[in-house]
């Protein structure tokens, strides 16, 4: 399913509700984490983080991911 790193990636953005935030927290660049974020959601062919708003969401889509995930 998700490998542990793409998990600390949901977690980190749910958490902090920035890429760049979440970058941080993870100690890597805001570039790659957005990367990583774009690769996951070309991967389940699914739109799993809500951009429109300032602070950044995961959508539905992303939420049951994230809690499938954790299971």
């Amino acid at each position: 399913m998700l490998a542990t790193e793409e998990l600390a990636l949901l977690q980190a953005i749910r958490d902090t509700g920035s890429l760049s935030r979440a970058a941080a927290r993870l100690g890597k660049a805001p570039s790659s984490v957005s990367y990583a974020a774009r690769q996951l959601e070309e991967r389940f062919d699914a739109l799993l983080f809500d951009r429109r708003r300032y602070r950044l969401q995961l959508t539905p889509a992303g939420e049951l991911l994230a809690r499938e995930a954790e299971r």
